[in-house]
């Protein structure tokens, strides 16, 4: 019988982790699949590995003596998994009755490599998780609002994609999502030199260019709560951000100087961007 392997990697989850491995228990107890958990701690401060012995079967963890981050926690869950399907999973999402199974139906509907489902934030509204491939000009035409205007510039962030619509999508949110294990061998692991954020740009465009398809399955639904451990640590998200950022443009951009000084330039302006936002916007309202 096929398995699938839910791959967590996990960093103070709190009793949000655990409502996940609970959504995962229940719902798998109606589907036909054979399943296990691998979870990957990098280093809690909160890890309840008593109620998780009480409470959860089928679950195996991986306790880093440091936070290796996400890239590298990722990889290593993959390696200890034995499953034919892998779902990758943020710690801090909550499935709903049956998502798995409409995943896993969607891969033969649509004759696809990978499918990620529709995530709602905890007050139940559609959360964004979708996305283009980066550009310069898209970067600086959100920072600047101006994809919000115009279709034409709104080639990153996908302000009008229809989130009640299947379809074929180029970079969802790495939080969440369903593949067979012959995807993630011919992609490869995620490159570790993007150890937080940028990775799953990074990881999808390679995806991309070996002509792999992802759908976006809306009928399968998870709650995310979305930076939940990231979120603890705001200035350094930021800086690793926009170091990701200025790294992936040095790895899929043009070699030349003049490329190389405007990615430079772009990565500054956007950093500067957000700390405003965060810093100083954000509490004036």
């Amino acid at each position: 019988m096929m398995m699938i392997s839910y791959l967590i990697v996990n960093w103070n989850g709190g009793e949000v982790f655990k409502k996940g491995l609970v959504s995962i228990q229940k719902m798998m107890e109606n589907s036909i699949l054979n399943y296990e958990i691998i979870v990957v701690d990098n280093a809690s401060e909160d890890l309840d590995e008593e109620w998780i012995k009480r409470n959860i079967s089928n679950l195996s963890i991986h306790k880093n003596s440091r936070n290796t981050m996400f890239a590298e926690g990722t990889n290593l869950s993959v390696a200890l998994s034995a499953g034919d399907l892998l779902c990758i999973i943020n710690n801090d999402i909550i499935f709903h009755p049956g998502c798995i199974d409409t995943l896993r139906d969607a891969l033969t509907r649509y004759n696809c490599d990978l499918v990620v489902p529709k995530m709602i934030n905890p007050d139940g509204t559609v959360q964004k998780s979708i996305s283009g491939f980066p550009s310069l000009k898209g970067i600086v035409s959100a920072s600047l609002g101006l994809d919000r205007i115009s279709k034409k510039m709104d080639t990153w962030l996908l302000h009008r994609f229809d989130y009640n619509t299947p379809s074929q999508v180029k970079q969802p949110m790495f939080a969440a999502m369903l593949m067979p294990r012959d995807t993630w061998m011919r992609v490869g692991n995620m490159d570790e030199n993007f150890p937080l954020l940028f990775n799953d740009v990074d990881w999808f465009k390679r995806f991309t260019s070996i002509g792999l398809k992802a759908y976006y399955v809306p009928d399968a639904i998870v709650t995310h709560v979305h930076g939940m451990s990231v979120n603890k640590k705001k200035i350094k998200k930021l800086y690793l951000s926009t170091v990701g950022m200025y790294r992936y443009f040095e790895k899929h951009g043009r070699k030349n100087l003049v490329y190389q000084s405007a990615v430079m330039l772009v990565a500054a302006f956007t950093f500067i961007g957000r700390l405003a936002s965060e810093y100083i916007i954000k509490p004036l309202r």
